[in-house]
């Protein structure tokens, strides 16, 4: 797509580079939140250094892309104009937008009882709740999973 905009190879890597650098940062904001939705303003608040390494993230990521012969020789990259940044904008956009779907589903999914975690011991994910087994009635949220995990840490 963005190679018929005519773009040369090296612009073309530096939207690339971009895209999937940035859209890890949205990952990362998304991903502070295991259930809840990241589309609050909760997002802006708490975990000061998930911004900080963001803001480092970015500027290091414009380093590369802007300063010469960084971006040239070592990157390979040439420098962005505004169309790429607004394709790697909506990129960036979609990526965080997926993710909080997948939370909403997840979070639809829990309210039906569904057992919605990761680490299901028998492989069978979307259990219903009412037909876990002993073990995993223990730690049924990922909250309750890391409180139990503190505390066996913090007694041995």
């Amino acid at each position: 797509w963005v190679f018929n905009m005519d773009y040369e190879q090296d612009k073309v890597r530096a939207q690339a580079s971009n895209t999937l650098t940035i859209s890890a940062i949205s990952i990362m904001l998304s991903a502070r939140f295991s259930y809840n939705s990241g589309f609050h303003m909760r997002l802006f608040t708490g975990n000061k250094y998930a911004w900080y390494a963001a803001a480092i993230t970015l500027i290091l990521q414009i380093c590369i892309t802007y300063i010469p012969g960084l971006n040239d020789l070592v990157f390979q990259m040439g420098p962005m104009d505004g169309t790429q940044w607004g394709i790697c904008l909506l990129f960036v956009f979609l990526t965080f937008c997926c993710m909080e779907a997948e939370k909403a589903i997840m979070r639809h999914l829990k309210s039906r009882k569904f057992d919605t975690d990761d680490d299901n011991a028998a492989g069978q994910y979307f259990v219903a709740a009412d037909t876990a087994t002993p073990a995993d009635a223990d730690f049924r949220t990922d909250s309750q999973r890391s409180a139990a995990m503190s505390k066996n840490l913090l007694h041995k």
